[in-house]
Order: C-alpha cells, then structure tokens, then sequence
C-alpha cells in the first residue's frame, strides 16, 4: 500500500451524502500539526480495546 501526501496539509471538495446540494469541503491536517499533539496529548489505542474493534460498555 502507497500512502501519499500524508505529511502536507490540504482541503479538497467532497460529498458526504447521495443527493447533497452541495459539495462540502474536507480538511486533512497530519496529527503533529494538530495543537493538541504538540501539547503533549497522546492516543493510546493498545490500552483503550479500540485496536481489536472492541467497544466498551460503561
């Protein structure tokens, strides 16, 4: 698999749903440039059950 353009930030044109007016623009943002990121907030998916596809009750 070949991922491009992961690294640079862009918005393109899309439609989320058939039949939509209008399209509706869609903004990709790489997670380190995100701010939150650089204040030091982590995701740590191994410990919350979401890499297995499990969903939590509580």
């Amino acid at each position: 698999m070949k991922i491009s353009r992961y690294m640079t930030p862009f918005t393109k044109q899309g439609l989320a749903l058939e039949g939509q007016p209008a399209p509706q623009l869609y903004f990709h943002r790489p997670l380190g440039t995100l701010t939150a990121f650089k204040a030091g907030f982590v995701l740590d998916v191994g410990r919350t059950g979401l890499s297995s596809g499990k969903q939590q009750g509580g």
